[in-house]
């Protein structure tokens, strides 16, 4: 699978997991949804197997890989301190380990 095909992956699983058009999730928004979507999203690219740099996630959504980062080092404080926050990463995980069965 290429790094194009697991990104448009995760933004359809992720638009079918919270009810939110693909448009919004790659759009300019900085609405606290769906940048949580987006963070999301490049946590899940960012691990293991995976382990894609924020450079070629920052691509994906037209970011800066700063921004990736600053995604990144986020989504793990959120995961530890925000429970709606962690059961939405959760979800997402399992939905796409689901799809990918």
């Amino acid at each position: 699978m290429t790094d194009k095909e697991l990104f448009n992956r995760c933004v359809d699983v992720a638009a079918r997991t919270f009810n939110i058009s693909h448009d919004a999730i790659v759009s300019r928004s900085r609405r606290k949804e769906i940048v949580d979507i987006r963070r999301i999203i490049a946590c899940y690219m960012n691990k293991f197997p995976f382990e894609h740099g924020s450079s070629v996630i920052g691509r994906f959504f037209n970011k800066d890989h700063t921004t990736i980062l600053n995604y990144l080092s986020t989504g793990e404080v959120f995961y530890k301190i925000d429970a709606t926050y962690k059961s939405n990463y959760d979800l997402f995980n399992v939905n796409m380990e689901t799809y990918n069965a």
